[in-house]
């Protein structure tokens, strides 16, 4: 820009405005000559920013272009094909090794779409992708050349603002189809691996495991993360010697393939047979890489070559010696023990109710039932004894090389107690919970008999002898077997007569709530034997139930227990029950509803005064059976009390099955209920159970103040036990009601 002198200016200034400035002082020409000069060197400077702005601008658009050019090159000379299309797949650009992918000029691209490249399919795989494509996606899609020739394209996608509202997108497309044959060709090696019946391990040169397949984990039981990295001698079993294995490198190093039988351990410490092919790999330089394993388990092809012979032997179910390999066994221990003048003894195991079980919770339980019991008597014999199934559930067990009496009667009596206790412990199956006794009958070789078939008869004799107990018990056979068999006779005979001469009357024991009143009486049953005195149900019930008496018995006893209930609430005494115990024989009589009516309305006694106690046992004999007569019976206003619980087989199943209204607790489980945890827990579950299921809880064989307070904590509402009275004949019932003014807090 032109300078322009400032005082000549000035002076021009002051001619052509005359005498304007005329009137001026020097003073005040040189005030006005010194503003000049400031605005004169603003001028300037605002003259350079100017000129540097024009400048930089000039730089900023050669920059640009020099960008432009190097995007277009990058763009046009891209070893990877870029295009732009629109959303209908339109291509609006293209790059030239878009021209070279798919053999069309650029000029002639841009008049396609994209899908002119795909098929139908794979034209809508496209369309539906481009729609859900927000910002950035990707597709893997089969195209086609300009001349047909396919190839698998991957496309990366970039939505860009187009036109307007149009949504436009930048692809960059890749010829994909080298790595997906390759991918494909890997899936189906890995395919093949995975599928393979063989299993298959691949290892380095020391046998480290680097891969197995899934036949591998289904035999082994090892999954390949748990060997990755291990190395294979952790299928092992140690039945083969160094011997064995050293010969087996040695083929392999000779020949690079060796294949054999072998037995391994799978995971879970079972041992396996395999058919093993093991081939070696060497790399470039000859020297061993990896080992591959190929293997079939034949534990199954080999064990049923045994089986015929197994079976010929041993029992299916259990796995123990059948009955022909017992007498083989028996025979063969009877002469070594005569021989070496030494003492066998023989138990004849039979389990006590055991139909019951196959009855009520079916067959398959009872056989799960069995060969859980097989285990636990196994559990208490020696290592040296026998134990044989010979049918059902009868066992035998050989106890052999015992060198003097005395040590006979240790070892047996040692080994029948460990059994009893053993199989007293319940025993969970998929049906409930089962606590079962058995009955041992025992006879001693050469004391009892020197013939095998008279040893075997006289276990059996005695094993039926310890049934006739209450269960659980063992018998030694003696020949006082005989007069204990005539003494059933006589018990029976005595029976017989007792019914005809009254000598039958019932006891009654009061039940009690914690507000001290009176809820009810349980009938019970006593024998007044001429010589024996008094005698309890315990000691001749079950002769009983075996004759047809039991029904007369049961049919009496609820009579009497009927008129006495009738007589108290006739004397005042209210809101309370007579409990009466019914047999099973009488559950199983159709009449029994109609016996009962007969029994309330003969005393003029209603229902509600009436309870009746089934036990477990007695229902399972037929409980469809059980379950109609029982709904009859309530339909009268009777109640339904459940004794025993805890004691049966399924107690859970009754409560729902049948219509109960009372559990009482057995006394086996109050009697140590502040002494033994498991007790008092158990206790307590039944009481909350039965509350929450609307039912009344008694507690039976209540006899501490402990005891008491227990379960008054615990909410049980009724107690009956000798801490409150033990069981009255009648007239000392009737002497304790009136008694008995408060009761115990």
């Amino acid at each position: 820009m032109k300078k322009i002198s400032l005082r000549k200016k000035a002076e021009e200034t002051i001619k052509a405005r005359g005498n304007k400035y005329a009137s001026l002082s020097s003073e005040q020409l040189q005030l006005l000559v010194h503003e000049l000069q400031v605005h004169e060197i603003e001028l300037e400077l605002q003259n350079e920013a100017l000129r540097e702005t024009q400048e930089a601008l000039e730089s900023s658009r050669m920059q640009i272009e020099l960008s432009r050019n190097r995007y277009v090159d990058l763009y046009d000379f891209s070893p990877l094909a870029y295009l732009t299309i629109d959303a209908t797949g339109k291509i609006i650009e293209a790059n030239l090794s878009t021209e070279k992918l798919l053999g069309m000029t650029r000029n002639a691209l841009l008049k396609k779409s994209l899908t002119h490249f795909m098929r139908r399919e794979e034209a809508d795989h496209l369309y539906l992708g481009l729609q859900e494509i927000k910002e950035r996606g990707s597709l893997e899609l089969r195209m086609h050349r300009n001349d047909d020739t396919s190839f698998y394209g991957h496309l990366e996608i970039l939505s860009i603002p187009g036109e307007g509202n149009e949504k436009q997108y930048r692809v960059a497309l890749q010829d994909i189809t080298q790595r997906k044959q390759a991918e494909e060709n890997l899936q189906i090696a890995a395919r093949i691996f995975e599928t393979s019946p063989a299993g298959i391990t691949i290892t380095d040169a020391d046998g480290n495991i680097i891969r197995t397949n899934r036949a591998f984990t289904t035999v082994t039981g090892y999954s390949q993360k748990e060997v990755i990295g291990k190395n294979s001698r952790l299928l092992k079993s140690d039945r083969q010697d160094k011997q064995f294995y050293q010969k087996m490198w040695q083929k392999l190093t000779e020949s690079g393939i060796w294949e054999g039988e072998i037995c391994n351990r799978r995971k879970n410490g079972e041992l396996y047979i395999e058919w093993l092919s093991i081939t070696t790999l060497r790399g470039r330089d000859n020297k061993v890489s990896h080992h591959i394993g190929s293997f079939y388990d034949i534990t199954l092809r080999k064990r049923n070559e045994e089986k015929v012979q197994y079976l010929a032997h041993f029992d299916s179910l259990t796995g123990l010696p059948n009955r022909t390999l017992f007498n083989d066994e028996l025979s063969r221990r009877v002469a070594r023990t005569a021989q070496n003048h030494q003492h066998l003894a023989l138990l004849y195991l039979d389990f006590d109710h055991f139909k019951e079980i196959n009855d009520e919770l079916g067959h398959p339980e009872g056989d799960h039932f069995l060969q859980n019991a097989a285990q636990r008597i196994k559990q208490c014999m020696r290592p040296s004894d026998l134990l044989a199934r010979l049918s059902g559930d009868e066992f035998c067990i050989i106890v052999s090389a015992l060198d003097d009496q005395s040590l006979v009667l240790h070892v047996v009596s040692q080994i029948t107690e460990k059994i009893v206790e053993a199989l007293r412990f319940p025993m969970e199956l998929e049906g409930g919970t089962v606590t079962q006794s058995v009955s041992i009958g025992i006879a001693i070789y050469p004391q009892d008999a020197e013939k095998i078939a008279d040893l075997v008869k006289y276990a059996d004799l005695a094993m039926y002898e310890a049934k006739q107990q209450e269960g659980g018990a063992y018998i030694f056979f003696s020949r006082e077997m005989n007069r204990n068999l005539m003494h059933q006779l006589n018990l029976k005979k005595d029976l017989k007569s007792a019914f005809k001469s009254d000598e039958f009357f019932l006891c009654y024991q009061p039940q009690i709530d914690f507000q001290g009143r009176i809820r009810g009486f349980e009938a019970l049953l006593r024998w007044k034997h001429p010589k024996k005195g008094i005698l309890r149900p315990s000691s001749f019930i079950d002769v009983l139930e075996a004759m047809d008496l039991i029904n007369d018995i049961g049919q009496w006893a609820l009579r009497t227990a009927c008129a006495q209930a009738s007589r108290w609430r006739q004397q005042g005494l209210k809101d309370f029950k007579v409990a009466v115990n019914l047999s099973p024989h009488q559950l199983m009589k159709d009449t029994l509803p109609s016996v009962i009516d007969k029994a309330l309305h003969d005393n003029g006694l209603d229902g509600k005064y009436l309870e009746l106690e089934i036990t477990e046992s007695l229902m399972i004999k037929d409980p469809s059976r059980a379950a109609r007569l029982l709904e009859e019976i309530t339909g009268q206003g009777i109640e339904i009390a459940l004794d025993d619980f805890g004691t049966g087989y399924s107690s859970l199943i009754y409560l729902r099955r049948f219509p109960i209204k009372t559990i009482k607790i057995d006394q086996s489980f109050v009697r140590d209920i502040t002494r033994d945890e498991n007790d008092a827990i158990l206790v307590k579950t039944i009481i909350s159970m039965g509350k929450n299921l609307g039912m009344h809880i008694v507690a039976e064989g209540v006899e501490t103040e402990a005891q008491k307070d227990f379960l008054r904590k615990n909410s049980c509402e009724i107690l009956q036990g000798h801490y409150y009275a033990k069981p009255m004949p009648e007239e000392a019932i009737n002497q304790w009601i009136a008694e008995r003014q408060t009761w115990p807090e």
